[in-house]
């Protein structure tokens, strides 16, 4: 027998042979309906009847009687398979459509059910932003009245305990609105000119409270921002994603870092004029 006649009798009974073992090897197929059952071991044994076939072929052994008891054998089962999917494939479009069909309308169930969920949390943020709101100005104006002068330092480390946790609050309630507005294609940039100095050293300011009362000294914060010859006073962007960016940053170094130091440095990377 020939190479390649070889590898085309070994490709024909390795079929069969992955089916059955399939079949064997995971048992949830045996929850299939019997009918389609009965058509894979038709398959197989059809495909194992054509690679009997070929090796006797192959061998120069078709005048003897068992090629012509494997061609009668394969005759039947071709015969016997065709007839049996002739009132199978219609039922197992049907079944196919179905299940598309199916398929489609949980689809759209879940997106309005995503839709309504995203309302909801919206709807949600928006109320609790409210009050954090009232909350966040009301420590503003106490800071800026000079609150922390009449107050012992245990008050005074209150009141910006108070502040940074609801700074924070009030930041993932926006991070839920930003997701919500994302989800309706709503979210749009709202660029105006800002102070980028300012900005940044409140920011500065903010996080390292924040690693100082976290690591209780053990990781040393330097921010590391250029002078006035380089970097502009004022800049024209949407200054809200700015700070969620710079937040998100620092917030993320403060949370893996756990000694060192964490080194935070603005720079101009190209100044180009638009």
């Amino acid at each position: 027998m020939r190479t390649d006649d070889l590898i085309i009798t070994l490709a024909y009974f390795s079929i069969p042979v992955q089916i059955l073992a399939s079949l064997y090897k995971y048992p949830r197929l045996h929850d299939m309906p019997l009918r389609i059952q009965i058509l894979v071991i038709l398959f197989a044994f059809f495909i194992l009847c054509c690679g009997a076939g070929h090796a006797l072929r192959c061998s120069d052994l078709v005048h003897g009687p068992l090629y012509q008891f494997t061609n009668i054998i394969t005759a039947f089962v071709s015969l016997a398979t065709c007839l049996y999917l002739i009132p199978l494939v219609p039922s197992l479009m049907s079944t196919l459509d179905e299940s598309l069909h199916q398929l489609e309308y949980l689809n759209k169930e879940l997106e309005a059910s995503q839709r309504k969920l995203m309302t909801f949390m919206a709807f949600l943020c928006h109320e609790i932003r409210n009050p954090l709101f009232v909350i966040t100005s009301n420590i503003s104006f106490m800071e800026d009245n000079g609150c922390h002068a009449i107050s012992s330092d245990a008050q005074t480390q209150s009141i910006q305990a108070i502040s940074q946790a609801a700074d924070i609050m009030l930041r993932l309630v926006n991070d839920v609105l930003d997701i919500s507005k994302l989800e309706a294609g709503k979210l749009e940039l709202q660029e105006h000119e800002f102070d980028l100095r300012e900005t940044l050293h409140a920011v500065v300011s903010s996080n390292q409270r924040l690693i100082q009362h976290r690591h209780a000294g053990a990781v040393k914060f330097t921010p590391v921002i250029e002078g006035d010859t380089h970097l502009p006073a004022r800049v024209y962007a949407d200054s809200v994603r700015f700070l969620q960016i710079v937040y998100n940053l620092l917030s993320n170094a403060n949370k893996f870092t756990e000694k060192g130091e964490i080194q935070f440095r603005v720079s101009v990377v190209d100044d180009v004029a638009q």
